[in-house]
């Protein structure tokens, strides 16, 4: 599957060239693991030059504190796509890149909606009557990522939230994944989506299932 911002050539010392209409969502790349984290890459959709990487801990080690957040800008290349901040640079053509911290380099991949087939396409369950957990209606933030249509990887994705943006999360789905929990939450002018837990945090005491409290 294509990026949705379409990654085209970025010329040598010449202007990027990106397609409006194309960039809806942010774009996102996950790396291989690096000790007991991965690196996460979010091109963002509202100003396709600029990115950012952090390092998150797997569920299974908590990490104390917010994650780090670095800055990428893109930067002039060949072929394909490069970005670079700090120790890090980024670049790759279509859905696979490579990231260098200045220590190691990993291999990425877009994380892109999947394609199926019509007849593999299944019906994703309807949590809204019957949800496991009762309502939370806490008022948290998104650490940026993508807002989808149920409490799975595999549900469309219908918006992007940014970095520290605030959301209400309206109740734990019971849907667990790699430790942490999709929640229901709302955001912005009043709309809905499910989220992953490992990208949220929120003031509230003792939510079960969210990445941190917030500081």
């Amino acid at each position: 599957m294509k990026l949705s911002l379409g990654l085209g050539v970025l010329a040598l010392a010449a202007p990027l060239m990106f397609s409006p209409a194309s960039a809806s969502f942010d774009d996102q790349f996950v790396c291989d693991a690096i000790g007991d984290g991965a690196y996460t890459i979010t091109i963002s959709s509202r100003d396709p030059s600029q990115a950012s990487v952090v390092y998150q801990l797997g569920g299974e080690y908590p990490q104390e504190g917010e994650p780090d957040v670095t800055k990428l800008k893109a930067a002039p290349t060949g072929s394909g796509f490069r970005y670079t901040g700090g120790e890090f640079e980024f670049h790759g053509k279509g859905d696979v890149g490579r990231l260098s911290d200045g220590h190691e380099v990993v291999e990425c991949r877009f994380q892109g909606e999947p394609v199926m087939e019509e007849e593999e396409a299944r019906i994703l369950p309807d949590l809204s009557d019957d949800m496991a957990w009762p309502p939370i209606n806490a008022m948290g933030f998104s650490l940026g990522g993508k807002v989808r249509s149920g409490p799975a990887m595999d549900a469309p994705q219908v918006d992007s939230l940014q970095y520290k943006e605030p959301v209400v999360l309206i109740q734990n789905t019971g849907v667990e994944m790699n430790g942490y929990y999709w929640f229901k939450i709302s955001y912005g002018e009043g709309e809905e989506g499910y989220q992953w837990g490992g990208i949220m945090c929120s003031d509230a005491l003792h939510v079960i299932g969210i990445y941190e409290t917030c500081e």
